[in-house]
């Protein structure tokens, strides 16, 4: 081989190599002005579902699971707001990040007397949104498809700030300064995996004791 060529060929092999899709790396996390990413998946009762961001004024997006307390705390309010202002072009979705079965969802559900769509996502979903890391994590985006807001957490002044951020949005107001608590009230990764061994644990107990 010609001492030309090997020159040629590395350069040919970096090119390949950087053509590799951005997609297949993470995203850093969104922040107010990006554009929201893509959202899939099917509803409960297995629909596909898609956000269609330009058919609402806005969409609170709730990342959420069964075994975060701080997530259900805060189901109640979203419900709230999603009766209060369906007339006025608002749409919540909460995005369900693990995988419960129907009929521990179904139970789970019927007492918080959700109407919203619960959907479980497509398998990008994490990457897509910038790692969804702790729970709840919500976006508030607008109808051209931009994150207006981004809330880590549920404390009672998030729930707060989140509903008055929508009440002025809706109304064509500025927002106030975003809430950041001193004591966060959200789910990270370690907690999440204490409570599902504990979950395990317990699961195992009652077989036992049958």
């Amino acid at each position: 081989m010609s001492r030309f060529r090997i020159p040629i060929v590395v350069a040919l092999l970096f090119v390949a190599a950087s053509a590799v899709p951005a997609a297949t790396s993470r995203r850093l996390a969104l922040a107010p002005g990006d554009k929201a990413p893509k959202l899939t998946g099917r509803t409960l009762d297995q629909a596909p579902w898609r956000a269609e961001w330009n058919q609402n004024a806005a969409t609170i997006v709730n990342f959420w699971a069964t075994w975060c307390e701080p997530c259900k705390a805060e189901m109640p309010a979203l419900q709230k707001l999603q009766v209060a202002h369906a007339g006025n072009g608002l749409q919540v979705v909460g995005v369900l990040m693990d995988p419960v079965p129907a009929d521990e969802l179904g139970a789970y559900l019927e007492p918080l007397a959700v109407t919203y769509p619960i959907v479980r996502p497509g398998p990008s979903v994490n990457a897509d949104w910038g790692g969804i890391v702790v729970m709840p994590l919500t976006f508030l985006v607008d109808r051209d498809g931009r994150v207006v807001r981004r809330y880590v957490g549920a404390t009672p002044e998030q729930v707060v700030g989140l509903a008055r951020d929508v009440e002025a949005f809706l109304g064509g107001r500025p927002l106030e300064t975003l809430v950041v608590p001193e004591a966060p009230n959200f789910v990270g990764d370690e907690e999440r995996m204490r409570i599902q061994d504990e979950k395990e644990k317990q699961e195992k107990g009652d077989s036992g004791s049958r």
